[in-house]
């Protein structure tokens, strides 16, 4: 039995999407607490009894989990998780951003 349940499968970095996760508005927000935005990791388990994979920002603590056997109502966020904006967004506006200041500096 020396083995964890949880085996580590890696840190990554987050990416702009991390920070579009689509959360519910708490009843009340500590301003000291760590927010997405403050995540720069992200830690992936798997839970070896479920076959569960998560993954959690390392210093907001949200995890988001999938595992196609079962969902459960007491992890923070389910796969596919809902997002404020998609990657094609994010990509779009800084396009446009990036023809403004073109525009602007060929004036």
């Amino acid at each position: 039995h020396g083995n964890g349940r949880y085996v580590g499968i890696g840190v990554y970095p987050t990416n702009e999407l991390w920070t579009q996760i689509n959360l519910p508005k708490p009843d009340k927000v500590d301003p000291a607490a760590a927010t997405l935005g403050d995540d720069k990791q992200i830690i992936v388990v798997v839970d070896t009894r479920t076959g569960e994979v998560r993954q959690c920002g390392d210093m907001s603590g949200l995890c988001t989990q999938m595992n196609p056997w079962e969902q459960r109502p007491d992890v923070s966020q389910q796969q596919p998780v809902k997002l404020k904006k998609h990657a094609a967004d994010l990509a779009r506006e800084a396009n446009e951003e990036v023809e403004t200041q073109a525009g602007k500096a060929a004036r």
